[in-house]
């Protein structure tokens, strides 16, 4: 799984823009598309716990209605003009996301469901979708292939998060541009 800043670099890489369609078709736990949902609803990752946060224990706030605040700032929020998917061929994945979108309590602006990356082209339209981003773990030649035949048809970019030992086989998709990304210890790549 991907750590939420590793998964926001790669949305903001991707120049997403708060009012485009975007489809994380290998998603594991979620944590792409919800830093895209986080971001288009203006929404803190910790908008659920801001009480535990020690500065609402500082002297100099201790006269400041954080719950007021807070209220307030949710009523200014911008709606959310894009539209997220989440989809994987993995029912365990798909819980994941439910789950997690629920403790974010963001469930309501992502559409997750079942399905296999052969089949993307029956759910989508050519070029619908603006954005893919995505960071698929082992994958078989076989499904890159199939991916890439379908990503080409139902997007307009495609965005990747992919080892350092990635090669591009494949007649729909060539590298444009990338740049390198240090997890930890490790170093992985963002293509587009």
């Amino acid at each position: 799984t991907l750590k939420g800043n590793s998964a926001a670099i790669l949305m903001y890489e991707s120049g997403f823009n708060k009012k485009q369609k975007v489809l994380d078709p290998f998603t594991k736990d979620g944590t792409v598309i919800l830093e895209f949902a986080h971001y288009s609803t203006n929404k803190s990752v910790r908008s659920f716990d801001w009480n535990k946060m020690n500065f609402v224990k500082f002297d100099k706030f201790k006269y400041m209605d954080f719950e007021k605040l807070i209220e307030e700032f949710e009523k200014k929020q911008i709606s959310n003009e894009s539209e997220l998917y989440a989809t994987s061929h993995d029912l365990r994945d798909l819980n994941a996301v439910k789950k997690n979108s629920k403790i974010a309590d963001i469930n309501k602006e992502l559409n997750v469901g079942r399905k296999d990356i052969e089949y993307l082209d029956q759910k989508f339209e050519e070029n619908e979708l603006d954005l893919i981003v995505s960071f698929p773990s082992t994958i078989s030649k076989n499904i890159w292939k199939e991916f890439f035949h379908q990503a080409e048809y139902i997007s307009k970019k495609i965005v990747l998060l992919v080892d350092m030992d990635f090669e591009c086989e494949n007649n729909y998709f060539d590298i444009e541009k990338e740049k390198i990304l240090k997890i930890g210890k490790t170093q992985k790549r963002i293509v587009w």
